[in-house]
């Protein structure tokens, strides 16, 4: 069975920096492959199509485990998913689009903000 992630679910995930390592390790614990900077640059190079920004068909719907063994992502665990540690929220940047795959970005915030 293929599996991937709903076009309702969430897409991007958001942390503020004095926690950034704690979540990272809460997300490997339930078996995120959160990539390593040379993985991200790999990933990202085969990943997206460049003129759409939108993740290449043999991606969408397939299952985390099988993304990263096509993309040489290793883990000693089963990978449920595949976290991108990103920068940037702009138009150029893939990991702010939708992407129809188990594939999340992880965006880095300073400080809490909120406004009402």
């Amino acid at each position: 069975m293929k599996r991937g992630l709903a076009c309702c679910s969430e897409h991007n995930l958001v942390v503020v920096n004095k926690i950034r390592q704690q979540f990272i390790e809460a997300l490997k614990s339930q078996g995120a492959a959160v990539l390593t900077p040379e993985e991200e640059k790999r990933f990202s190079s085969w990943a997206f199509e460049p003129k759409t920004h939108s993740l290449r068909t043999e991606i969408i719907g397939r299952s985390a485990a099988t993304i990263a063994d096509q993309y040489e992502i290793k883990r000693d665990y089963p990978i449920k998913l595949i976290v991108v540690p990103t920068e940037g929220v702009d138009s150029n940047n893939p990991y702010c689009y939708e992407k129809r795959a188990p594939v999340l970005s992880l965006f880095t915030v300073e400080e809490e903000r909120w406004q009402v």
